[in-house]
């Protein structure tokens, strides 16, 4: 828009307008002209083009899942300005890279959109980027609760959500069978670990305590009641 209405108008596209409209970047003057006096201007347009990118190096990982993301966005000309994400679990931001935790199993889409400093908006959006896998349940039992030393101890794994397993007895020994039995060979109190794995590496670990003692005693078990005052009696003191 040259101003000045009423005035005569020479663009450099040929038009004699007071306003004109143009759809290519480029320089572009106006000579305008009345009673004999005239004034020049020019005025470059710039064709502002932005690209919307982001990424994260934590695309899948188990629950709670942190994930800090990265603005890759370009423009050709100008500066972006505004940034706004949704996370796809509720939660959105305006910083250009910020955080997100992920509390609750998963596929989580991601999506940004950037404003420029002259309104130009782009969006991207990546459909279930990111992924958070459940934790394993890890639990189990074990016969008998006490023992001597060299008795045998059963376990009973009562896991769920897992599908490999990792034991620690307490005593140096471990064992990968899901339900394995052991036996100690000295009394003590001894600290039995399980750490139950799902398929995505996801683990929860259960640990109990057992006690090994050595409470056996001996008795006989025969005598010779005689009634002559030697073994008279038999019992347990």
């Amino acid at each position: 828009d040259a101003g000045n209405v009423g005035s005569n108008y020479l663009w450099n596209t040929g038009d004699t307008t007071q306003v004109i409209s143009v759809t290519n970047p480029g320089m572009y003057w106006v000579r305008m002209s009345s009673n004999g006096c005239s004034e020049s201007d020019t005025i470059n347009v710039t064709d502002q083009v932005t690209e919307t990118l982001f990424t994260t190096l934590d695309t899948a990982g188990c629950v709670p899942l942190s994930s800090q993301l990265q603005d890759l966005s370009r423009i050709n000309s100008g500066t972006i300005n505004n940034w706004n994400w949704t996370f796809g679990n509720g939660n959105s931001s305006t910083l250009q890279n910020p955080s997100n935790t992920y509390s609750i199993p998963g596929a989580y889409t991601v999506s940004l959109q950037t404003t420029s400093d002259l309104g130009c908006v782009s969006d991207t959006t990546f459909t279930n980027y990111i992924s958070v896998y459940p934790y394993s349940q890890s639990d189990f039992i074990f016969s008998p609760t006490f023992g001597n030393p060299r008795d045998i101890i059963s376990f009973t794994n009562l896991s769920s959500n897992a599908v490999s397993y990792q034991w620690y007895f307490g005593d140096g020994d471990s064992s990968s069978v899901t339900d394995p039995s052991h036996y100690y060979l000295d009394e003590g109190t001894y600290n039995i670990t399980l750490i139950a794995f799902n398929i995505n590496g996801c683990n929860d670990t259960t640990s109990v305590n057992i006690d090994i003692k050595n409470d056996l005693f001996f008795a006989p078990n025969s005598f010779t009641p005689g009634e002559d005052g030697v073994n008279d009696e038999w019992g347990f003191v």
